[in-house]
């Protein structure tokens, strides 16, 4: 099974049926199918092939979507940017994979042009849009001058399909290179773990497409012949229109989602009993968490998910579900293999905590031109998450923390996420981040970083003293500095650890 041909399935079973909508603009799957046969032969024209890589630069589109899918199959690779991102980051981005071609959206025109006039070699550049800008190809021009016809084309499940990003909170991004194998895993995954898609769902996942959630959203709910919904730029107020509009039964997010959302709801009458199936990040989920999202969804079961870029959905926590503990991200999903491991790889036994490796047919194969972040990540099967975390007897996994988030303090090992979760306990506090920092005699200490609740004050010690009256002492905080804003990764609501350590870490 490939993506492109899972598209081709269902604009056969479905022709009329809504396959996408992005910010009103729908396609049916008939008509999506024959506009992405014509782009990828429109594209193959050009000289572009099997193996070449093409990036993709834009806001969330249906133009996005039929590129994707063009690309899919044409058997080349989608390089997914980030269009959040700083221009000189993207321009590294581009540089740094070797494109044959670029697909862009006219906002990104002075961008691509300073791109083109660099060292970059002959590549194709093309707009998404009506019309030819400045001179450089469109996606419309080439789909009405192409066939309709499926692309001759052997693409093989072991063929790469996008390079992701990862978004991750410690640092620089590395490109994992995902095949079409791994995502049709993946969508099996998403069906069995958190029980959607099914072919009448309609998903509505207000992320951007670059992201791995996104891709991974997309391609489950086009396998499966359901319909998917986004928008180019998150809008609570739409969201909840849209839930009620299109009968929502699906919805995925993090707490930069969910409360801008749980706030207009609060003030607005909105019908949002359409959706069966929440899918919350783990951040999010904790007492107060869930009952704001049965407010937001009274009908919903609620999901809770860990995963990544590299591995997609890993484990579930669903409705039915009962761990002994608190704090469980659920079990492993149906074709994924978890276990704990020390420093020297050996497995460690149930309630022992470790790194998380995890293996299966839905892990990427590396990061592209990466040799030593692949080594170090991708070994002997497995894939080495860097998370920190433990499984029970009953084979629930606990999220601890980043392993790059431990904290070392006289001699001690803290998991951030620990403290980070008592200080959240607290009435006064609405966010908090945890982070460690130097120390001559203690290797480190513990510096919390606070937002309070908007009218309610909060002072140092009165957040060391709380945090000492529930853990050990070691583990509370030396220092806190309170702040308007915790800064968040591009992609989806992570605290971004590495921008806190460099700007409170000294």
């Amino acid at each position: 099974m490939k993506l492109g041909h899972s598209l081709l399935i269902n604009a056969e079973k479905y022709p009329q049926k809504t396959a996408v909508m992005v910010d009103g603009v729908e396609r049916v799957y008939g008509e999506l199918n024959s506009r992405v046969n014509r782009l990828a032969n429109g594209l193959m024209g050009l000289g572009l092939k099997r193996g070449d890589r093409i990036g993709i630069l834009s806001q969330n589109s249906v133009a996005w979507i039929e590129s994707l899918y063009a690309i899919f199959k044409m058997g080349a690779t989608a390089v997914l940017i980030n269009f959040r991102l700083k221009d000189d980051a993207i321009l590294e981005d581009l540089k740094r994979t070797d494109l044959s071609a670029l697909l862009f959206s006219d906002e990104h025109l002075p961008l691509v042009r300073r791109y083109l006039a660099g060292p970059c070699g002959d590549i194709h550049a093309v707009v998404l849009g009506q019309e030819e800008t400045g001179g450089i190809m469109s996606t419309e021009g080439l789909i009405s001058a192409s066939s309709g016809t499926e692309p001759e084309v052997e693409v093989r499940p072991e063929d790469p399909a996008v390079i992701i990003f990862t978004g991750g909170t410690t640092g620089l991004p590395k490109g994992a290179v995902c095949t079409h194998r791994m995502l049709i895993w993946t969508t099996f995954n998403c069906m069995t773990a958190y029980e959607t898609p099914r072919t009448d769902h309609v998903m509505l996942h207000p992320f951007p497409l670059f992201h791995s959630s996104g891709i991974f959203r997309l391609t489950s709910y086009i396998c499966a012949g359901a319909t998917y919904l986004t928008m180019s730029r998150f809008d609570a107020e739409k969201c909840l229109e849209w839930i009620e509009q299109y009968s929502v039964t699906s919805f995925i997010g993090s707490s930069a989602i969910f409360l801008p959302m749980h706030d207009v709801k609060a003030k607005q009458s909105v019908d949002t009993g359409s959706v069966r199936n929440c899918i919350a990040t783990f951040a999010f989920m904790d007492r107060e968490g869930r009952r704001r999202l049965k407010e937001l969804f009274p009908n919903a079961d609620l999901y809770e998910g860990y995963g990544s870029t590299e591995a997609g959905p890993v484990s579930a926590l669903g409705p039915s579900q009962k761990p002994r503990e608190r704090g469980s991200v659920g079990k492993p999903s149906i074709f994924t293999r978890i276990r704990i491991v020390d420093d020297q790889d050996r497995p460690l036994p149930p309630g022992k905590t470790g790194e998380i490796v995890v293996s299966g047919p839905h892990v990427a194969t590396g990061y592209f031109n990466n040799k030593e972040e692949t080594e170090a990540a991708f070994r002997d099967g497995w894939f080495y998450t860097g998370d920190i975390g433990k499984l029970d007897e009953d084979g629930f996994l606990y999220m601890v923390d980043r392993k790059k988030d431990m904290i070392k303090t006289g001699g001690e090992n803290v998991y951030s996420r620990e403290v980070e979760e008592v200080i959240l306990r607290h009435p006064a506090v609405e966010e908090a981040a945890v982070i460690g920092v130097p120390h001559e005699r203690w290797g480190e200490t513990i510096r919390a970083i606070i937002v309070s609740k908007k009218g309610m004050e909060i002072n140092e010690q009165e957040i060391i003293d709380f945090c000492k009256d529930r853990m050990a002492g070691y583990k509370k905080p030396t220092s806190v500095v309170f702040v308007e804003s915790i800064p968040k990764t591009e992609t989806g609501g992570k605290v971004s650890k590495w921008r806190l350590k460099e700007k409170y870490g000294r």
